[in-house]
């Protein structure tokens, strides 16, 4: 049976799709926008710390949690990629702060930090309702 689209609530597994989109996203924008003199130092590591979160949040889905190792090592994913997703949110600001772009080129500040805001929010939520889980199944 069909949910209608306004009572629909989030998926638990969001924060996969939102890193894939994320990281989609952030090389649009650093490979296009950014000037020359800033895609080797600051896009490449926008970028870098963008793949990585998508990296680690999709090593975190692919374990199967049947013990308090694995449980643990889901954890350690979700936490990297939560460390990613903060560096990330600093090198953006960095860039929009010292970066000088050409009129017109600058990408859209608004949407990308909101990207990477959402994604923080729905890995620290998914890690805090995953830590629930196995402290109920006894893995912790």
């Amino acid at each position: 049976m069909s949910v209608p689209k306004s009572k629909r609530s989030e998926s638990s597994m969001e924060f996969l799709n939102g890193a894939f989109d994320l990281e989609g996203y952030t090389h649009q924008r650093c490979t296009g926008n950014f000037p020359k003199h800033a895609r080797l130092f600051i896009a490449a590591e926008i970028y870098k710390l963008a793949a990585e979160c998508h990296t680690n949040a999709k090593s975190a889905n692919s374990i199967f949690v049947n013990n308090s190792h694995d449980a643990q090592m889901r954890l350690d994913y979700l936490t990297k990629a939560i460390c990613d997703i903060q560096a990330l949110y600093s090198k953006i600001h960095i860039a929009k702060k010292y970066v000088q772009f050409e009129a017109g080129k600058a990408p859209n500040w608004d949407v990308w930090i909101g990207m990477v805001e959402k994604e923080a929010t729905l890995l620290v939520a998914t890690r805090k309702a995953e830590i629930e889980r196995y402290r109920k199944a006894g893995y912790m």
